[in-house]
């Protein structure tokens, strides 16, 4: 039997998949127990268990689901660059990898990159790929012609790795490579034999060591054709013409099968050694299955008239999949798959017209990738692709070679009866049933009349069917109105009803009872009883609030709590009541949100949970809450497929299926998430409203505009692998700005390089098509974008700096890889945009910021300064107008007064002198002397004259000292204090004035000494003291002038109070001190004297000359 796909239906059957089905979930349950450490022991539970259950299996009728088998085909049209594939395997980044005739294929699910290795020489290596074997960081590649290289994937490059053979020999032909327990690479070439890497990663320093043959039965090295190794630590090798060979890689003993010992042919071509100690041989002739323990050998060969045996002679390729099924390809024969270890076969070939069978009988590879899709490389027609959840929706088309196909067909209606038989009603084939179990149409003629009609003449649309509690079919017929069928007896019989003319019944529902509601196109709806004939006729009328709201009706739904659902094409839904005669309208209102979606109602479907369902065209799917609540919408944004709703039903997990412009979707029972399933999965688009069954075993079957979809819901798998991410493509301007930037750790890229385009791939290959996409470069994306199923990002100007792209994928079902991937990106920028030069401007800034309060101050301090040099200027030249003016003072009264009164004592004392000369002539000497009374007022008068004349004399010496303009400030100080001792010989005065310096500017000399001077008139007239000190230092920087005493002293605060009440000494000392830039101290407290300190600077181009 030659088949993709087929259903069995029978009591054995039925109570196998049954146990099976119970055998796995338990056999699950406890590996998933075992994973999580716990212990399991098959105590009377289980065996109560499965007795309950084989008891059930034997009187419940279940349906047993083979799961058909379609393949997606990638030939040259795809990009493949050859198609012969010597080849298959799957990189460690998820790649899948095909060798050819003409070059290595890189698939990404989307397109192939095709790679050529070269020879030493650069030239082209030619003759195909002939062996793959994928490590971490690349693959290891076998060449017909050209030896063994290596593909570094983050290089991008072949390397050669030469093998220690006899160049005259001819190139080897590398026909297997595979990897031990130990790591290490074994390579079988021709004719050249076998050869081995002790290390399977590539390594330049890696020695390629020859393995020779030791064995009495090998004349010669054999032709080695293929090779395996097993967990004991055997390596196996299949050859031509020479059997199959075990070496013992630890004691390189050899052991030989050949036909004398089992074998079926002494040519082997392919190898799957399993866990259990099985292996699988390949043969000429035949499969064999050996024990690899006991060395025992079976083979397994077609046989005549055995449609379940094995399909050809030549097995070129094996293969075990996860799920325990063992793959067979051939070499002219098509492909087969064993569910019981090679005792039967499903067969799968090439048909012409089934565009999803196998592209090609000549099945020369097998590899099962990490998600589970099952690869075929074909001898002439590329590869092949069956992902195992995508062939669980059976189709009828119908096929035209199908051997009981009534042809193509649009089904209008369906049901189930009572023995799983799907009754279809045609637009154009009339009442057609399907046998479910035999998978067999049968045509149905429905007339009433004696005479037998031909099947090519019914004509009849069947726009609804109805299996009753008989099995006898109620079928509504396009202006044939309503007729009974009867399956066994084939009459049909029309129902009479109070209309005139035809008419034309459009829904049923089977009421309480014998009661059956009929809904019709134009004429309302009818309650028909099937007992007695009576009719009853609902129809819509203006003037009854409560009338039906439209003629033409859709659909009908009798639910749990005897309401009839009355859906109508554009007057709503209709509500009638159990015992009520009216019915409650539902319409749709734009401005409430929780009114029906539309008033044109496709579907009704009623949960076990009893919530009513409604689906609308255009409205979307709806859940009725309730009068109060009204009605819930559920819509694309939601997860629907498509806002045209045509057929909802609710499975036997509780599982909500519905039909949909768009696919099929599937709802879970808790409502959280929504599955959708399109061309990719089988399923067509578009299904016909209300076209949908429900087997009692639990099938599902929808009508469409292109046939049947036919499932079980418990065969319906989910992709659960979360699919690996990568970088296929980093571009700048459509050029590639890396090789490899799946195996990148990092990327540069100028600021130059302003239009840059990231191609990334979901490495899932069960239906690449729906794989999505999120993906957001951090630094410049604040939240993930939803590429969809789009696999390109663009971004134009980015800003240098440090960014990171990542990329999240999810699979066909909605299994996210939330880890993703992630590359760090660097955008060099040009100088301005650098964080040195951000940093100088910044910096620059702050400096500006924080130098504008300064440079305000400084200017405010400036204008203060010049105002206040000006003023000290101001004063300086008012000081020295005053000392100028003290000058010509004292020179005038030096000059005038002074010589003038000088001149005036000199003649008293001459007038004196003559007086006392003509006195004494007159009176006698001794008369005069004895009245010296005559000569003392003048001799007064000549004393107080000399002494207004030295009082003069100091004025001038204060006005204008001598002593400093001569002699310096050190000298003038001492001869000032000096004065000052004769002048007040009670106070004890010291001076320590030090050695005569020059080079004291004088205008700063006269101001220290005009300041000693005041400090000690101070001392004289308010301290009180008796002890003052006057001390003068000097030395290259500054001057430092102290007058200090023991007298009365003040309080500092009293200062102001002394310059307003005319004490102006102190203030004269500042002003002083502050005109030639000096600093000024006073320290005072009552009754602990004063001290005057004076720190007078140097400026910078003086300097003091001891």
């Amino acid at each position: 039997m030659k088949s993709n796909h087929r259903f069995q239906f029978t009591w054995f059957t039925k109570r196998c998949h049954t146990l099976c089905n119970i055998l796995v979930s338990y056999a699950s349950a406890a590996r998933r127990s075992d994973d999580h450490g716990a212990s399991y022991s098959a105590g009377p539970a289980w065996r109560c268990l499965l007795l309950l259950m084989l008891s059930a299996s034997a009187v419940t009728p279940l349906h047993a689901f083979i799961e058909p088998v379609y393949f997606d085909h990638l030939a040259l049209e795809e990009g493949l660059s050859q198609s012969r594939v010597l080849a298959v395997e799957q990189d460690h980044h998820g790649f899948m990898w095909f060798g050819t005739q003409d070059g290595l294929n890189r698939y990404d699910g989307y397109q192939f990159r095709v790679l050529r290795p070269k020879s030493t020489e650069g030239e082209v290596t030619q003759g195909g790929i002939t062996a793959l074997q994928a490590v971490p960081g690349g693959l290891w590649v076998g060449t017909r012609r050209g030896g063994l290289y290596f593909f570094d994937t983050a290089q991008d490059r072949f390397i050669h790795k030469p093998l220690p053979i006899n160049q005259d020999a001819g190139q080897a032909h590398i026909t297997g490579l595979c990897l031990d327990g130990e790591g290490r690479l074994w390579i079988a070439a021709r004719p050249h034999g076998l050869f081995r890497i002790d290390a399977a990663a590539y390594s330049e320093r890696a020695v390629v060591r020859a393995v020779p043959f030791e064995h009495p039965d090998l004349k010669q090295t054999p032709f080695l054709q293929t090779l395996a190794w097993s967990k004991e630590g055997r390596l196996w090798l299949g050859t031509e013409r020479d059997g199959l060979l075990a070496l013992d890689t630890r004691t390189n003993q050899i052991e030989r099968w050949t036909t004398a010992r089992g074998l079926a042919s002494d040519t082997i071509l392919c190898l799957l050694p399993e866990p259990d100690g099985t292996l699988w041989i390949g043969s000429q002739d035949g499969l064999h299955r050996m024990n690899r323990g006991t060395g025992d050998v079976a083979v397994i060969q077609p046989r005549d008239g055995d449609p379940r045996g094995l399909s050809g002679r030549q097995v070129w390729s094996l293969l075990r999949d996860r799920h325990g099924d063992l793959w067979v390809g051939t070499r002219d024969d098509g492909l087969n798959r064993s569910s019981d270890n090679g005792r039967t076969f499903d067969h799968f070939t090439f048909s012409a017209v089934n565009p999803k069978s196998l592209s090609s009988n000549q099945v020369w590879r097998l590899f099962e990738d990490r998600s589970g899709v099952i690869w075929v490389g074909t001898g002439g027609q590329g590869i092949n692709k069956f992902a195992r959840g995508l062939s669980q929706f059976a189709r009828y088309d119908v096929f035209p070679d199908h051997p009981h196909s009534p042809g193509r067909f649009v089904p209008l209606s369906m049901a189930v009866d009572g023995d799983e038989r799907l009754w279809i009603g045609t637009w154009s084939h009339g009442l057609v049933s399907l046998d479910t179990a035999a998978d067999r149409f049968t045509y149905h003629r429905l007339d009433d009349s004696a005479q037998p009609r031909r099947a090519d003449q019914e004509t009849t649309l069947i726009l609804a069917v109805q299996a009753d509690r008989d099995n006898q079919l109620w079928v509504c017929a396009y202006r044939r109105g309503l007729l009974r069928y009867d399956p066994r007896t084939g009459r049909t019989r029309a129902v009479k009803v109070p209309f005139e003319g035809d008419w034309t019944p459009t829904a049923l529902a089977a009421g309480g009872g014998d009661e059956l509601w009929v809904g019709t196109y134009r004429r309302g709806l009818l309650r028909y009883d099937t007992k007695s004939g009576e009719t009853t006729v609902f129809a819509a009328d203006t003037a009854r609030e409560n009338a039906l709201s439209m003629n033409q009706v859709s659909a009908l739904l009798y639910d749990s709590q005897h309401r009839l659902w009355v859906a109508t094409f554009g007057g709503g839904l209709n509500l009638k009541l159990p015992n009520r005669d009216g019915f409650i309208h539902f319409r749709n209102n734009p401005d409430a949100g929780d009114s029906l979606p539309h008033d044109l109602v496709l579907t009704l479907h009623e949960d076990p949970q009893g919530r009513i369902w409604i689906g609308t065209d255009g409205g979307g799917l709806s859940l009725w809450r309730g009068m109060e609540k009204g009605f819930q919408r559920f819509g694309e944004d939601d997860g629907l497929a498509s806002q045209v709703v045509n057929g909802i039903v609710t499975d036997v997990n509780g599982d909500m299926w519905v039909a949909t412009n768009k696919g099929l979707n599937l709802r879970g029972a808790d409502g959280t998430r929504w599955r959708r399933f399109g061309t990719g999965e089988g399923v067509m688009l578009e299904f016909n409203a209300g076209v949908l069954a429900q087997s009692p075993s639990g099938e599902l079957f929808f009508g469409g505009t292109r046939g049947i979809n036919r499932f079980h819901p418990n065969f319906i798998r989910e992709n659960t692998q979360a699919p690996p991410v990568v970088l296929t493509a980093v571009k700048k301007f459509d050029e590639h700005a890396v090789a490899a930037p799946f195996a990148s750790s990092g990327l540069e890229l100028n600021y130059t390089d302003n239009f840059i385009s990231f191609e990334f791939a979901a490495l899932d290959y069960t239906l690449p098509g729906k794989n999505r996409y999120l993906y957001k470069l951090e630094g410049l994306d604040a939240d993930w974008v939803d590429a969809g199923t789009r696999r390109t990002a663009y971004y134009t100007n980015l800003d240098g700096g440090q960014y990171t792209f990542r990329v999240k994928a999810g699979n066909n079902d909605g299994v996210w890889n939330e880890a993703g991937l992630a590359l760090p990106l660097t955008i060099h920028p040009p100088f301005w945009q650098t964080w040195w030069f951000r940093l100088a401007l910044v910096s620059l800034a702050l400096l500006v910021l924080v130098a504008l309060p300064f440079l305000w101050q400084h200017r405010r301090f400036q204008r203060m300064k010049r105002l206040r040099d000006q003023e000290l200027e101001t004063k300086r030249r008012l000081t020295e107008g005053r000392e100028v003016e003290r000058l010509r003072i004292a020179q005038e009264i030096h000059d005038g007064p002074v010589q003038d009164l000088h001149a005036v004592h000199i003649q008293l004392v001459l007038f004196q002198r003559g007086l006392s000369m003509k006195l004494a002539k007159l009176f006698g000497r001794e008369a005069v002397d004895a009245n010296p009374g005559l000569t003392a007022g003048l001799g007064d008068l000549v004393a107080y004259l000399q002494r207004v004349g030295q009082d003069l004399r100091d004025l001038c010496g204060q006005l204008r000292p001598p002593t400093l303009q001569h002699f310096g400030l050190n000298a003038a100080l001492e001869a000032h204090v000096d004065r000052c001792r004769e002048k007040y010989p009670d106070i004890r005065i010291s001076c320590e004035a030090g050695s005569p310096t020059a080079g004291i500017p004088e205008e700063t000399q006269l101001a220290l000494f005009r300041i000693c001077q005041e400090a000690l008139n101070n001392a004289f007239q308010h301290a009180k003291g008796d002890v003052i000190s006057v001390t003068f230092e000097a030395d290259a920087e500054a001057l430092v002038l102290e007058v200090r005493d023991n007298g009365l002293g003040f309080e500092p605060q009293n200062l102001v109070r002394f310059s307003r009440e005319g004490h102006f000494g102190l203030l004269g000392i500042s002003e002083r001190a502050e005109a030639i830039g000096a600093q000024l101290e006073i320290e005072s407290q009552p009754n602990q004297g004063t001290m005057v300190r004076v720190f007078a600077p140097l400026p910078m181009e003086e300097g003091l000359r001891a």
